[in-house]
């Protein structure tokens, strides 16, 4: 179950980290590099809500951007 479903008064903030962290383990063994289109079908989020929350990993030094492959890794 979803732990936002299990207390449905979280904040966004939360379901933020959440999703940010359902980003983070769609990195596994033998995926270096992913693209967001990649990253959105692992996790099941929107391409626009995977775009903004890997640029924000970026920023946070949690990604990598590979600019010229359109992509990132851990």
């Amino acid at each position: 179950m979803n732990p936002l479903e299990e207390h449905p008064g979280r904040s966004a903030a939360n379901r933020s980290l959440l999703r940010g962290a359902d980003i983070l383990r769609a990195f596994r063994p033998g995926s270096d590099l992913l693209g967001n289109g990649e990253i959105a079908e692992r996790t099941g989020l929107s391409n626009s809500t995977v775009s903004r929350l890997t640029q924000t990993l970026v920023a946070a030094g949690l990604l990598q951007q590979d600019r010229a492959r359109r992509a990132y890794r851990l």
